[in-house]
């Protein structure tokens, strides 16, 4: 009987950040990517001055756009490394995004230094923790908090999120550990994002991994 891993991650919790052998024969490694590849979408300025890659690394300088993958994914692992150029300011990862503006449609993991994991419903999209915090008055209701206290790395140092996303649902792990997940989700399928808002951030690693399911 065929049973969708994610199930098992939400009942348990847990969720392994390594990746098996199996696991990597079917990777794709977007950061090794030039960025011409990229869709690149900025408030003002040219991208080719304010985007930049080397050794496989990605530098945004925090002039506020984002780039994204021209194709769209849904069922997956994501992770990304990333570290901050200077003081810590503000970013994200976009996930299923459909809609190309500032900002777009899509979820976002934040990468806000000291709310890393928090999950931004943007754009218009929903989900069933969205629903309670509308049903509940809060203010800033796009937002869904990180469960745990801050886990993240100091400036310069390299951090980890792990992302996995599998039909309407949303698991978030920051550093190995459990942050966040959504339910419910309006949109299930976009292309993926890295965002620039605020000042400098570099990219790593960021590496995709479509679901298999397992008998069990």
């Amino acid at each position: 009987m065929k049973i969708k891993r994610l199930l098992i991650f939400l009942l348990t919790g847990l969720l392994t950040t390594e990746i098996s052998a199996r696991d990597r024969e079917k990777e794709v490694r977007l950061s090794d990517r030039p960025l011409p590849v990229w869709k690149t979408v900025m408030k003002e300025g040219e991208s080719a001055a304010e985007f930049t890659q080397e050794k496989k690394i990605i530098r945004l300088s925090g002039k506020f756009g984002y780039i994204r993958t021209q194709e769209s994914f849904s069922d997956y692992r994501l992770f990304v490394e990333w570290r901050w150029v200077g003081e810590p300011t503000n970013s994200g990862i976009f996930v299923h995004l459909t809609e190309d503006k500032i900002w777009p449609a899509c979820y976002e993991c934040q990468l806000m230094a000291g709310r890393a994991g928090d999950l931004v419903n943007s754009g218009g999209t929903t989900s069933n923790e969205r629903k309670i915090n509308i049903t509940n008055k809060v203010k800033k209701d796009h937002v869904v908090p990180r469960t745990g206290p801050s886990n993240e790395k100091p400036a310069g140092e390299w951090n980890r999120a792990e992302i996995l996303c599998e039909g309407n649902n949303m698991l978030v792990y920051i550093n190995g550990e459990l942050q966040n997940k959504l339910t419910g989700l309006s949109s299930t399928r976009g292309a993926i994002g890295l965002q620039s808002e605020g000042g400098g951030i570099e990219f790593r690693n960021v590496v995709l991994i479509p679901l298999q399911y397992d008998d069990l």
